[in-house]
């Protein structure tokens, strides 16, 4: 009758006191300095946008080209996908702190820049708005069409082929107008043509590294071991997919720009160049491509569960310290102290989605078992 597993208990229970904790700190911060909060809210906003859009994007990629790998990640990528409606209660704070966020929504700094005024027609707050409600409204309708399909699939129905075709093409725009809107355009005069792309490998990479410490968390109560074993070797080679995907995207976007060595194109580059940013984007080489990339390479990596899991815990960290890295430093005011109520609402939104994951998670009919493969 149900797919409960008496382990999802504790953890939500974890899970809740890391959601308090997390909320705590950020409070204590928004009463202290509001605008600091914002920036730190925001950065870790983007972060957790990867688990439900990254889910159903993964999702929707399975049932167009099978594999045994989706079959065991799918419950796990369905109880991802179905927490999306809660993105739009997350983004009110987003929506009052607009002007103190944004540049282009502060009409002083519009009059006095030629080049926000130009702009004006598209970077306003109505419009913004209209577009942040329109981004909510369709992933939550793919949401709730997709899921349903999904688990009716699982159970020997028809596979949402046609429905997920359409969703990543619907997904692909959204989201890169959403990464403008959101992240791109705390530095308004700066553009790039491939930054909602990059978004979305950094939303693939965020969702599968947490369905895979969900597949070895599972693991040990899985009947056949040897079907798990294949089933992170084929997820190594997708994470691995990715992790080249992603670098490869930042690459050819900082080669472009430092190519055209324009002013309005530096402006992102920048402030992520020197002092503390610039030892940061070092790191997030190192820990978001090198060491994953060179662990993915061993055949023995890629089917053993426990390092397995620490590449998942290495992206996942990576990732965390991108969205702050992407929207800190482009914040007016001291942009270090914004780190720490990232940090602490990282792990408070973190906590406030597990807690809802794992609801959906005991509501499950099947616990998800990897099984041979199959045509989707």
């Amino acid at each position: 009758m149900s797919g409960q597993s008496p382990g999802w208990t504790p953890a939500a229970r974890w899970a809740m006191a890391v959601a308090l904790l997390g909320w705590a700190a950020g409070a204590a911060e928004f009463v202290l300095a509001p605008h600091v909060f914002l920036r730190g809210y925001l950065a870790a906003f983007v972060f957790w946008c990867g688990v439900p859009l990254g889910s159903g994007a993964i999702l929707m990629l399975y049932y167009l080209v099978g594999g045994r790998w989706g079959q065991a990640l799918r419950p796990l990528l369905e109880c991802g996908a179905a927490t999306i409606p809660i993105l739009a209660i997350l983004f009110i704070p987003v929506i009052l702190g607009l002007w103190s966020l944004y540049p282009w929504a502060d009409a002083a700094r519009v009059a006095q820049s030629e080049a926000l005024r130009h702009k004006a027609v598209y970077l306003n707050p109505a419009f913004f708005i209209v577009r942040a409600a329109a981004f909510f409204l369709i992933w939550c309708i793919g949401a709730w069409a997709l899921v349903p399909r999904s688990r009716r699939a699982a159970s020997g129905g028809p596979a949402p082929a046609a429905l997920s075709a359409a969703g990543l093409i619907v997904y692909g725009l959204t989201v890169s107008l959403a990464a403008v809107d959101w992240i791109a355009s705390l530095e308004p005069v700066w553009y790039s043509s491939v930054f909602g792309m990059y978004v979305m490998i950094g939303q693939a990479l965020t969702a599968l590294a947490l369905a895979i410490l969900g597949i070895v968390w599972l693991a040990p109560r899985h009947a056949d071991p040897a079907a798990v074993v294949g089933v992170l070797h084929d997820l190594g080679n997708l994470l691995l997919t990715f992790v080249i995907l992603h670098a490869y995207l930042a690459y050819v976007q900082f080669l472009i720009i430092w190519n055209g060595n324009l002013p309005h194109q530096d402006s992102w580059y920048l402030p992520r160049s020197h002092g503390v940013w610039g030892a940061v984007s070092l790191l997030l080489i190192l820990i978001h491509f090198a060491l994953p990339f060179c662990a993915l390479l061993f055949r023995r990596v890629k089917r053993n569960p426990r390092p397995m899991a620490a590449v998942a815990i290495l992206i996942l960290a990576a990732q965390a310290v991108e969205a702050v890295w992407m929207v800190v430093p482009s914040s007016a005011g001291p942009a270090l102290a914004a780190v720490a109520p990232a940090v602490a609402l990282i792990a408070g939104i973190g906590g406030l989605w597990l807690v809802l994951a794992a609801r959906l998670w005991r509501r499950r009919p099947v616990p998800p078992q990897p099984v041979q493969e199959q045509a989707p």
